[in-house]
C-alpha cells in the first residue's frame, strides 16, 4: 500500500459491513459482522456500537485483544487492524452521528444502558499488513497465453503440412 492512511480510511468509509473479531469464553477466536463504524479518527480509532448483553462485549471485557478487518470488494482485498478494544459506557461519549441506523425506528441514545460503543485504539501503522491481490500481472500473463497458444496453433499448422 503506498498510502496506508488513505487506502484503509477510504476502505473504512465505504463499508457496510465490517468484521469483528475476538477470544471467546472457551479460548477460541470468534469473528462477528458488525454495522460499519458509527465514527473513527483517522485509521487508529474507531467507534462500533452493539448491546451491552452481547457475547462479544463479554468477550471484551475479559480480554480486550481484538481485530476488525475491512473488505474492499471491488478489488477483492482488505485489511486487518489489531489492537486493544475498550468497551465505553460512559454517556459523557460524543457521538457525531446520532442519526439511526437502517433497521432502527429511533436513534441510538448514549445515555441507553444496553448500548456501548466499542473503540479499538492506537494501531501502529508498522503492523498494517499489506493485504490484497495485484492485479497488474492478470492482463500481461492472459496477453501472454493467448499469443503461446496462438503461437501453438501456427506451429502446429506449419508441422502438419510439412508431413502432409
Amino acid at each position: 500500500m503506498r498510502d496506508p492512511e488513505k487506502t484503509v480510511g477510504r476502505m473504512a468509509d465505504q463499508a457496510k459491513t465490517v468484521f469483528l473479531s475476538y477470544i471467546d469464553s472457551q479460548g477460541f477466536p470468534a469473528t462477528r459482522a458488525m454495522l460499519a463504524p458509527r465514527e473513527r479518527e483517522g485509521i487508529r480509532v474507531f467507534w462500533f456500537s452493539t448491546n451491552t448483553s452481547s457475547q462479544k462485549v463479554a468477550a471484551f471485557r475479559r480480554n480486550p485483544k481484538g481485530s476488525i478487518y475491512f473488505v474492499d470488494r471491488l478489488f477483492f482485498r482488505g485489511v486487518s487492524l489489531s489492537g486493544t478494544v475498550e468497551v465505553l459506557e460512559d454517556p459523557e461519549v460524543p457521538l457525531a452521528s446520532q442519526e439511526p441506523e437502517p433497521d432502527m425506528e429511533e436513534p441510538m441514545e448514549p445515555e441507553d444502558p444496553d448500548e456501548i460503543v466499542l473503540e479499538d485504539p492506537e494501531v501502529p501503522l508498522a503492523s498494517l499488513p499489506q493485504t490484497g491481490q495485484l492485479w497488474w500481472p492478470v492482463p500481461m500473463l492472459a496477453m501472454g497465453g493467448m499469443i503461446s497458444l496462438l503461437l501453438g496453433l501456427i506451429w502446429n499448422r506449419r508441422s502438419q503440412d510439412d508431413e502432409g
